[in-house]
């Protein structure tokens, strides 16, 4: 867990799907205060925002692991630098499972900054992923959408897919003081996922 005064940004893919007047508003909010930035490959992420790009865009990505993978490093080590922190990139020899594979079987959708369960992997929790840029000055439009990313990857190919169902749900938990009406926000913002996406929430 995060020592005092310490906290983790869990937004998909470092900002990479924010606006550039989101992005730049975190920036002159955060900067000198995040100590690193970290991107991975196979980032869903950032292959949704490399999708996005014109083809005349896609053509300066086409270096490392992938073009995809490419955009969202460089995009994270611009992020860092911007922000005056450590840029680290995470490769698939350093990962679980294959190449491009997210195992996450939950999302904690946190207002909580404090909030941070990553060491919890392995003792009390499967793994995650962790969505809290609510807690950070991202606006709820943002925040729904990432949310319904994440879920896509999830119930995906990139994910476990198929394997998620009315028996062995994908949960959504949603961490904060206002978690009860966050979990309702949840609720509507996936209804298209059915019962393949189970809803809980936890007020911290």
């Amino acid at each position: 867990m995060p020592a005092a005064g310490e906290f983790k940004v869990g937004i998909a893919g470092q900002l990479i799907l924010c606006s550039q007047e989101e992005q730049a508003e975190f920036v002159e909010n955060y900067r000198g205060k995040i100590k690193v930035v970290r991107s991975h490959s196979g980032c869903g992420a950032a292959g949704v925002a490399y999708e996005k790009l014109s083809a005349e865009e896609r053509e300066k990505y086409q270096d490392g692991d992938g073009p995809a993978d490419e955009y969202g490093k460089l995009f994270s080590a611009n992020l860092a630098e911007r922000l005056d922190a450590r840029f680290e990139h995470l490769p698939f020899s350093g990962m679980r499972g294959s190449n491009g594979f997210h195992d996450a079987r939950m999302i904690f959708w946190s207002t909580d900054p404090a909030f941070d369960p990553s060491e919890l992997v392995g003792k009390f929790l499967p793994p995650h992923f962790l969505a809290n840029g609510l807690a950070f000055g991202l606006g709820e439009g943002y925040a729904q959408e990432e949310l319904k990313i994440l879920t896509d990857i999830a119930l995906g190919h990139h994910g476990f897919g198929e394997l998620f169902n009315d028996r062995n749900p994908f949960y959504v938990i949603s961490i904060g003081r206002d978690a009860k009406n966050l979990n309702k926000i949840a609720k509507e913002t996936l209804g298209g996922f059915g019962d393949r996406v189970s809803f809980k929430y936890f007020r911290a």
